[in-house]
């Protein structure tokens, strides 16, 4: 009995790495729909060049992404989603600024699709003016 089982074990053992990757590849072809937590970089938050960002932390942003399961496992292993956000038609002050898909950058040659912002919807951000050095008339950092 025992011996049967042990018969051939190299070609079952292959037999079942084979069927896992076909398995693999078949359910990697669906579109799936995943959630992604994103930070928000200061870096990317543009403002007037006559103003700065306040230094107060900025959320991390839920974001749902469609694609197929290849894409997802890339997304979620190769250089991270960013939010980017043009602040430029603002003047100083506090801005409740409204998050849309189209504030999300997908890694170059991604093929996905951003579907939502899941949350925060928005974000509060507290542009200031940007400090004028008096001897040079420079803008500081």
């Amino acid at each position: 009995m025992w011996a049967k089982i042990f018969d051939n074990l190299g070609l079952k053992f292959g037999a079942l790495i084979l069927a896992l990757l076909l398995w693999f590849y078949t359910a990697t072809e669906k579109q799936y729909e995943w959630n992604f937590r994103v930070p928000v970089a200061p870096e990317d938050v543009f403002v007037r060049p006559t103003c700065r960002l306040d230094d107060s932390p900025l959320p991390e942003v839920e974001v749902r992404v469609q694609a197929k399961g290849k894409r997802l496992y890339q997304l979620m292993f190769s250089e991270p989603l960013r939010i980017c956000i043009d602040a430029t038609a603002y003047r100083p002050g506090e801005l409740d600024y409204s998050l849309t898909p189209s504030n999300v950058v997908l890694p170059r040659e991604q093929m996905a699709t951003v579907l939502e912002i899941v949350g925060p919807k928005f974000l509060r951000l507290k542009i200031l003016p940007r400090e004028v050095d008096s001897l040079s008339g420079d803008t500081g950092p």
